[in-house]
């Protein structure tokens, strides 16, 4: 008995396109899971991303403050003391 030609099709489209025939990705096949969105865990994710930037840049412009420091400190000619007793901070 002959297969009709409407389950053939199927068939068809059901088996791998070949070499160089890509198929458009799904959220299945890249193996990612939907999960519903907590807008309060989102909230807390974004005060703390905030937060570590602010902290980056406090961090950065302290560190040019001591480069700079350091700079002064190497300029100035030595005395007795030693040229540590020079540097204040604040």
């Amino acid at each position: 008995m002959p297969r009709s030609t409407h389950s053939r099709r199927n068939h068809l489209a059901l088996q791998d396109p070949g070499p160089g025939k890509a198929e458009t990705p799904t959220v299945a096949s890249l193996g990612l899971r939907l999960v519903p969105i907590d807008a309060g865990r989102e909230r807390q994710f974004a005060k703390l991303i905030a937060s570590a930037e602010v902290l980056r840049d406090e961090c950065e412009r302290l560190s040019h403050r001591i480069v700079d420091l350091l700079e002064a400190e190497a300029d100035l000619p030595c005395d007795e003391d030693g040229p540590s007793s020079r540097i204040t901070l604040g």
